[in-house]
């Protein structure tokens, strides 16, 4: 859907969401959809079909069942999009309902929600308007595509001799108001107008032929304004966790409130240092480019390298101390018989574990836009980064609507830590992904 059929749609679907959300009270028949059972259910909904995804060569060739079902060429089947539209509307209604209980201690909760739902507005409505063209360019012969307002001329190209190989190609933009010199090279693209040029890559020995793809995306600055958004999200479930204040109630005694009292303090001390120590890392690696290693390859030299690496490690510790904490509290108590103060440390644990995997998730879709032109690609370490997040999205929201409820809420963090294993290493070994993705490592 194409400007302006996908922006008319797009408002059209938020005042029917607006509307629903209003009238929800009166609305009998669909009030099913601001239920809290509904918020379960489509997250684990979309998390579903997103593991099918990640375990999926996705082939649109392929037959039998798999095929039949789109399952081998998801993004282009009814099932996907069904389920995703699903969870975008219980999202969308999420997020109106965290505005009218606006608190700075639901700060993470409001710009996960609303960010998440513009990031899928964007997705479904503005897909008609991306370009991308992959084209070829021989040394001092033009190349254009349609709907391209300019031509591009490589005047040379560069081939650094030394690890990392990077391509840098010099190139002349050709429009009628005239000719422009630029350089294009891996994470430092040309912007002209609402068109970005990427180097792609390379072919032959005498740097007489350049790889180039051409991207526009009209409804990028919104999805950027929501990425960061959810980005500042993260980062505020990371801060915040530790430090909301929850009472202790009369019956659990002076001695449990001093211990929930020792361990708030030792989590805000963890916290500070662990902030002071990503301050330190990330702001070394902005002032001394490369300072870690500098024998990359091209597309890993960039100043996102550091910090979305370091907000990943992090979070799989801190999830990983969470899941630890969890099975011994499980072996002790048994299930649902966990007192609710440690059932509190492992959920300020996995708030800031979560909070630190959209970090880690936010940043890298920024950094894979400058780096590739298109911040999501579904690639499968994308496909299982996003089973994780939603895996460990599903926990929180099942310990908050559901706090009764403890046994069910950690198979959910068992099955949450599961997918962070496949998203960290086991997508290397999956037979789906060999050859289809670009973080094979």
């Amino acid at each position: 859907m194409a400007m302006p059929s996908g922006a008319i749609l797009a408002a059209v679907y938020v005042y029917l969401l607006i509307g629903l959300f209003i009238m929800r009270d009166r609305l009998g028949a669909f009030a099913f959809f601001t239920d809290r059972a509904v918020c379960i259910s489509s997250m684990a909904s979309a998390l579903a079909v997103v593991i099918i995804f990640g375990l999926t060569r996705q082939d649109p060739a392929r037959g039998g069942l798999v095929g039949a079902l789109g399952f081998s060429d998801m993004r282009h089947s009814w099932i996907f999009v069904l389920v995703m539209f699903y969870f975008m509307t219980s999202t969308g209604l999420a997020a109106m309902e965290s505005f009218t209980h606006l608190k700075w201690s639901k700060l993470p909760s409001l710009l996960g929600h609303l960010c998440l739902f513009v990031i899928m507005i964007c997705s479904f409505f503005g897909g008609g308007d991306r370009r991308s063209f992959r084209f070829t360019a021989v040394k001092d012969t033009p190349v254009m595509a349609e709907d391209m307002p300019f031509a591009l001329v490589l005047r040379e190209g560069h081939l650094e001799d030394y690890p990392p190989m990077n391509y840098v190609s010099q190139v002349d933009v050709m429009q009628r108001g005239g000719l422009e010199r630029h350089s294009v090279s891996v994470n430092h693209p040309i912007k002209k107008g609402r068109w970005y040029i990427y180097q792609s890559g390379f072919e032959g020995e005498d740097n007489s032929v350049s790889v180039l793809q051409a991207e526009r995306d009209r409804w990028w600055p919104i999805s950027a304004v929501a990425l960061w958004g959810l980005l500042l999200g993260g980062i505020a479930m990371m801060f915040i966790a530790p430090f909301r204040r929850r009472e202790t109630s009369p019956a659990a005694g002076e001695a449990a409130a001093q211990t929930t009292g020792r361990s708030a303090k030792a989590g805000r001390i963890a916290l500070i240092v662990f902030a002071a120590a990503y301050v330190v890392f990330i702001s070394l690696n902005f002032i001394v480019p490369n300072f870690f290693n500098k024998h990359r390859v091209a597309a890993l030299h960039s100043p996102w390298f550091t910090p979305h690496i370091v907000a990943y490690m992090a979070a799989y510790s801190i999830v990983g101390v969470a899941l630890i904490y969890a099975i011994y509290l499980w072996i002790k108590h048994g299930g649902d018989n966990i007192p609710d103060r440690n059932m509190r440390t492992v959920d300020i644990l996995t708030r800031v574990g979560w909070g630190l995997v959209t970090m880690g998730m936010t940043m890298g879709a920024l950094w894979a836009k400058a780096a590739w032109g298109d911040w999501w690609a579904w690639d499968p370490k994308e496909t299982w980064a996003l089973a994780t997040f939603l895996g460990y999205l599903l926990y929180l929201h099942i310990r908050r609507l559901y706090p009764k409820e403890k046994f069910w809420a950690l198979c959910s963090l068992v099955f949450a830590f599961l997918l962070l294993q496949m998203c960290w290493y086991g997508v290397n070994y999956l037979p789906a992904a060999q050859g289809a993705s670009i973080h094979m490592y």
